[in-house]
């Protein structure tokens, strides 16, 4: 499954509260506190009863990555559901977001795929 994609956007003012507005939007229910950390800005969401993050890492100019993660559960990481990179996939669906491409986490199996992951 797809879970990182890389994406432009030529206004990057406060990218992760816009990325949590979209989600709030979409009825997905996401935590207030944004996180930053060496990986960039961090915010966590919920799809259903499933947790997710999503980490978004600046590149180079208006070069963006963004990686989809499931929360880790009691017993540790948990496979990963459509659900947490669809609700990415439809928060991208906007004119302020170009070239969206969806890619696989390890390593890459395949060339950048610009639909649904």
């Amino acid at each position: 499954m797809r879970t990182l994609v890389s994406f432009r956007t030529d206004d990057a003012t406060d990218l992760a509260s816009w990325f949590a507005g979209r989600l709030r939007a979409r009825g997905y229910v996401v935590t207030e506190k944004i996180a930053q950390d060496e990986r960039g800005w961090t915010l966590a969401f919920r799809a259903g009863n499933d947790k997710f993050t999503f980490v978004l890492s600046q590149r180079a100019g208006n070069e963006w990555l963004g990686c989809v993660e499931r929360k880790r559960g009691l017993f540790g990481q948990r496979r990963m559901l459509p659900a947490g990179p669809l609700a990415i996939h439809h928060a991208l669906i906007d004119p302020r977001v170009q070239r969206p491409a969806w890619h696989h986490a390890e390593g890459d199996k395949g060339a950048p795929h610009p639909s649904v992951p």
